[in-house]
């Protein structure tokens, strides 16, 4: 299970992922700015990914009632709930994302890497291809849209001759009548579907 700490710095990071995707219900948008409002009055500037680890964590869970705040926040979410369950799936677990705008994905990469996994960003296509040649992944996350063309998919048939690694899609937006596209595990744009399709292809790949 994850250590204390850690859980809630998770929370903060889904939250942000939350916001930053405009999934975040008023509630948790209203924490969202309580918990930015703090770290700044304390550290003196805005709160990054990187802020969000158990260590640098310390000073704004002495705030009781943000960490309570988070609390509910982990206890409200079924994927999160999940993550901290099979958290040994994720441990040494390797993620290739593909995705031509990153910094976009930084709260999702930090809710990933406490859980113990490694995320390897790469642009395009041709560098998904040479980084699964280069090393095994257990999984690959990528966008669709790339400069007004869908490039993402066609990611899952030129994978397939180098990786077994199932691709999953996390996308602005989603038309729920549609199938997921050809070849992939999945499709969202919410971080809790995300976080649960991560955990079903690791606990379907892994030992």
């Amino acid at each position: 299970m994850v250590e204390l700490a850690s859980a809630l710095a998770i929370a903060t990071s889904y939250i942000a992922s939350l916001v930053a995707q405009e999934c975040a219900a008023g509630a948790v948008a209203a924490t969202w700015t309580r918990i930015k409002t703090v770290f700044t009055a304390q550290a003196g500037r805005e709160l990054a990914p990187q802020d969000t680890t158990a260590a640098s964590f310390a000073a704004l869970l002495e705030r009781s009632e943000l960490a309570q705040e988070l609390q509910t926040i982990l206890e409200g979410s079924s994927a999160l709930r999940r993550a901290a369950r099979v958290q040994e799936v994720f441990r040494g677990a390797a993620i290739l994302w593909c995705d031509d705008h990153p910094e976009n994905n930084e709260w999702e990469c930090t809710i990933l890497k406490l859980l113990g996994a490694s995320v390897t960003p790469v642009l395009d296509n041709s560098e998904a291809i040479g980084a699964a040649k280069a090393s095994h992944f257990d999984l690959v996350l990528s966008d669709i849209d790339r400069g007004g063309r869908p490039e993402g998919l066609s990611l899952p048939s030129r994978l397939k001759p180098v990786s077994e690694a199932r691709v999953i899609y996390y996308v602005g937006t989603v038309d729920p009548t549609l199938p997921p596209p050809e070849g992939s595990f999945g499709i969202t744009r919410h971080p809790e579907e995300l976080i649960h399709l991560i955990c079903d292809v690791l606990e379907r790949t892994r030992f």
